[in-house]
Parts: C-alpha cells; structure tokens; sequence
C-alpha cells in the first residue's frame, strides 16, 4: 500500500454493508482485539480496516463479489457515457447536415415543366453597346 493513500482502506461502514453485519460486530471485535494495531485505525468517530485484515477476517468471497460489482457498475457508467457521447456526436452531425442543407427549386414531375436551351430572348443591340462601351 502506498504511503499516503487511502487506497486498500475501508471504514467500519463499509466492511459492514459488504459482509452484512453490523458495524458494532467490528467494534466488538476491536474491544476483543482481534485484530492488529497494524490493521485497524481510528480517525475521529470513524475507524478505518485494511483490506487484507478485512479478508483475512471476514473472508474473501463476499469481498470478491463486491469488487466484481463495483467493476459492472463502472463498465456500465463507461458505456452510458460512451453512448451519451455518441448520441451526441450524432446529433451535431445532423444538426450541421440541416444547416448545410440547399434548398433547391421543384420543377414538378413533367418534363414539360422543365428549362430548356432554345429559349428566345430578344435583345436590344443599341442597349447592350450603350452599356458595354470602352
């Protein structure tokens, strides 16, 4: 265990919800000491089980299942957020597709509808050399 970390430490509390006993069980055990000075603190009101104490006291096989939960529930709170995030990705890509979107002009179904190249346009020539003189 590192020094300085909490990891690997417990408190009554939570020794007591994974093994469903009553934390006072382990308080008693301390009055009994059954444990060593090494495995067990006090921090204020609260005390503080290492987890190889805790294991070797109460077993490993309650302890093993808590873990493994702990794991699903984590891989499941990765996949909500991956999801999430996704769901999200995919809704700014939409939201951009709609933003790009061109609106294009119907011409309905017939063909007949449609422009075509032998338009007549008249055109003044007086006009167009007044405008494009040099």
């Amino acid at each position: 265990m590192a020094r300085g970390s909490f990891k690997g430490l417990y408190t009554f509390q939570d020794v007591a919800q994974i093994y469903n006993i009553d934390a006072s069980t382990i308080r008693k055990q301390v009055q009994n000491q059954k444990f060593y000075e090494n495995e067990i603190k006090k921090f204020g009101k609260t005390w503080i089980i290492t987890e190889q104490a805790m294991v070797e006291h109460f077993g490993k096989e309650l302890f093993i299942a808590y873990k493994n939960n702990l794991l699903e529930q984590k891989a499941l709170e990765i996949k909500k957020i991956k999801e999430e995030a996704r769901k999200e990705k995919e809704a700014k890509k939409q939201a951009k597709l709609e933003a790009k979107k061109i609106v294009s002009l119907s011409y309905g179904d017939d063909d007949e509808d449609l422009p075509c190249d032998d338009w007549n346009v008249n055109v003044d020539e007086a006009s167009v050399l007044k405008t494009f003189t040099f």
